[in-house]
């Protein structure tokens, strides 16, 4: 209570006071839907990415503010969840998910060669990380070959294999498998009816 008094006598606030005071704004019991009307009337569909690293506060914020009204689509992976000591919280992940009109999940790995992926399901195939709507499932590998190919800049080619890139440090490189999956990757798990989706929220 000494910091928020001292912060608003010296009319300064920080990013976790900017999520609080929306929340509460959000939240009101008079003003609250009004608030919430403002924004989103601002917006038809609503995607947030890395969803597995959102805290409480901001989840009620989204879920106040679009959840049912809206086109919420949650894109993230429990798995990655490793920012707990920045506020994140899986559980958070976990209440959304359960709370989704629908879900889905991708069912291939574009970054990583097939006997990579395939040495990981070996060994951690099915299994619960801390819930049981934390798991390991099957997925296919979109490279079959361990080595492949990036460019530079003038066009040759620079090889790179398990142990990564490895490209002149002053030479830009883009792995030519990173051409082009962003397409066939958002036609794998984009809602068909994205031009006029009913109000919901998607969790991938």
């Amino acid at each position: 209570a000494d910091v928020r008094r001292r912060k608003r006598r010296m009319r300064v606030m920080d990013y976790d006071d900017l999520l609080v005071y929306l929340r509460d704004a959000l939240t009101h019991p008079e003003t609250g839907e009004d608030a919430c009307q403002r924004i989103r009337s601002r917006y038809v569909i609503v995607l947030v990415d890395e969803f597995q690293d959102t805290d409480p506060v901001q989840w009620e914020i989204l879920e106040c503010a679009f959840h049912g009204h809206r086109t919420l689509v949650l894109v993230g992976d429990p798995k990655q969840g490793i920012y707990a000591f920045r506020g994140a919280d899986v559980v958070t992940y976990l209440l959304a998910k359960r709370s989704a009109k629908s879900e889905a999940t991708l069912g291939m790995n574009w970054r990583s060669d097939r006997p990579l992926v395939r040495g990981l399901l070996h060994v951690l195939g099915d299994t619960a990380l801390g819930d049981a709507d934390i798991m390991v499932r099957d997925v296919d590998a979109a490279h079959s070959d361990p080595s492949a190919t990036a460019k530079r800049r003038d066009g040759a080619d620079v090889g790179w294999t398990h142990a990564g890139i490895a490209p002149p440090p002053n030479l830009a490189t883009q792995p030519v498998a990173r051409d082009a999956p962003p397409v066939r990757v958002a036609a794998e798990f984009v809602p068909t009816a994205v031009t006029n989706p009913p109000p919901g929220s998607y969790v991938f």
